[in-house]
């Protein structure tokens, strides 16, 4: 059974995926905008050759990569698009991370590492629930994570 892709429609793993397109998009912009937004925590750790343009068209890549895999019909190549995401999520997790051990951002700005972990954890949280989402759209049964129709079945 085809897989329901009209907006109105959309699984609950999608709306990870579509969180994670319009962030890094949103990055790309910013960084453009304001070059100082590469020194930003979770923006830092996927900085390409110390560069706006090429960190920005990086971000703009994943995200357009992530529009084509949603809309494989075939699962497995669809996830194999999604993955460039994943890996700028879990960079940008675990520079947060970083941040919080070191009790100091990525621009050097030290702070308590409490202060850092409630500013940074929609980051590391991100990741870990793009990787959820992945599970459950590749077919992957997550344990008291299970959502009905996640595969097309009703």
């Amino acid at each position: 059974m085809k897989h329901r892709r009209a907006f109105g429609l959309l699984p609950a793993g999608w709306l990870m995926i579509s969180y994670a397109i319009i962030l890094h998009l949103v990055w790309a912009m910013l960084i453009l905008l304001e070059p100082a937004a590469l020194n930003t925590t979770p923006i830092n750790a996927s900085v390409v050759f110390n560069s706006t343009g090429a960190t920005a068209a990086m971000m703009v890549s994943v995200a357009m990569l992530a529009i084509v895999g949603i809309f494989q019909h075939k699962w497995r190549v669809g996830i194999v698009f999604l993955l460039p995401q994943q890996g700028v999520l879990v960079a940008s997790a675990w520079g947060a991370l970083g941040a919080v051990l070191a009790g100091a951002y990525a621009d050097g700005v030290p702070r308590p590492q409490l202060f850092i972990l409630a500013d940074q954890f929609p980051a590391m949280l991100a990741a870990a629930l793009h990787t959820v989402a992945l599970l459950i759209i590749n077919g992957v049964h997550v344990p008291c994570w299970h959502w009905r129709g996640q595969r097309g079945e009703s």
